[in-house]
């Protein structure tokens, strides 16, 4: 890989956008990294997995409002590909917060400033990786109601109209602001025709190990802990979708994207649901995997949810990057991880 190849990240300090910024790392690009202070870099430039890349392959560039205008004409410069992964999470938002202001007008506009920095500044600048979600791609009830998601096979290739309220509830609010992101995305390259191709990746819930996770407190946040609230006894739901993903696929997804063989302008859903897949196999694999974590009280290990299929179509997903990585081996990372936290708490 040329060390001339440059890609701008943004969401480097969350689960996936740090996998992701490792990934890139290790197939040998070289990362400026978008951050909203210098605490922010800090943290980053310090963590284990980081700090010995040098200036010249890790860098970054501090911006603390995304919203203003020009945010990131100056991050953009020397570029080659951008992937924008920064955006308003479901998990960890207050149940009030409103759905405009909290969620929809900082998905649209950081999406919309990235991609008109990256048109005006021109030639040079190859494809822009926005990550979106399967929360785009079916209609608002299916979010409000775990009974209602759709028995077809969702694709990338269909979504609804413009989203409006009212949103009843996190998840509806976090739905809508995907789904506004990708449609204004999508009318962007429509009137402007940029120079650069632009590449959706709709992931399902994301699971994984997660290397910014480094206190037991870390764990009550992020997608993580749909994993592990039965094996904790903490579910918080009856219900949860059979739609899951491994961060490992997700981050090598965004990277491998950026190849010129991969066609660009189009999206790809990155999602497993087995049919025959169940919430039960949480506990199941716990058991046989951390057999003394259970029996010594460290993990409870009796909690379960209803699964609620949801079937995807990512044939050509993994026709295009290959096959994903299993429950089992998704389970025993976020768990594994857990313990490890837990151990040196204590």
């Amino acid at each position: 890989m040329p060390p001339s190849d440059l890609i701008l990240i943004t969401g480097g300090t969350g689960h996936l956008g740090f996998r992701t910024l490792r990934y890139a790392l290790e197939c040998g690009y070289r990362v400026r990294a978008v951050v909203r202070s210098a605490e922010k870099e800090q943290k980053l430039r310090s963590h284990a997995l980081l700090k010995n890349y040098t200036d010249d392959t890790l860098s970054f560039v501090i911006i603390p409002d995304f919203l203003a205008e020009g945010a990131f004409t100056k991050a953009v410069n020397g570029v080659k590909y951008i992937i924008h992964i920064a955006s308003p999470l479901a998990t960890g938002a207050p149940d009030n917060a409103d759905a405009e202001k909290y969620f929809i007008q900082p998905a649209v506009e950081g999406t919309i400033g990235v991609l008109k920095a990256a048109h005006d500044h021109g030639k040079g600048i190859l494809r822009v990786i926005i990550t979106s979600s399967i929360a785009a791609l079916f209609p608002k009830n299916y979010m409000d109601d775990p009974s209602k998601f759709p028995d077809f096979a969702v694709s990338s290739q269909r979504h609804q109209e413009y989203p409006h309220g009212p949103f009843p509830n996190t998840m509806a609010k976090y739905s809508a602001s995907k789904l506004a992101a990708l449609i204004r995305a999508e009318e962007f390259v429509r009137l402007h025709m940029p120079a650069f191709d632009v590449i959706h990746v709709h992931p399902a819930y994301i699971y994984g190990r997660d290397d910014l996770a480094e206190t037991k407190s870390d764990f009550e946040t992020g997608t993580n802990r749909i994993v592990l609230d039965p094996v904790l006894g903490t579910a918080r739901t009856d219900a949860f979708m059979s739609a899951w993903i491994h961060v490992d696929d997700v981050a090598r997804i965004h990277v491998q994207a950026l190849d010129a063989n991969v066609q660009g302008n189009q999206s790809f859903v990155v999602a497993v649901s087995d049919v025959l897949f169940s919430w039960d196999d949480v506990c199941r694999i716990v058991a046989r995997r951390f057999a003394q974590a259970v029996r010594d009280g460290r993990l409870l290990n009796n909690g379960s949810y209803r699964t609620v299929y949801v079937p995807f179509d990512v044939t050509k997903t993994i026709d295009t990057f290959g096959p994903f990585k299993g429950f089992e081996e998704t389970v025993v990372s976020v768990v594994g991880h857990y313990l490890e936290v837990l151990s040196r708490e204590k």
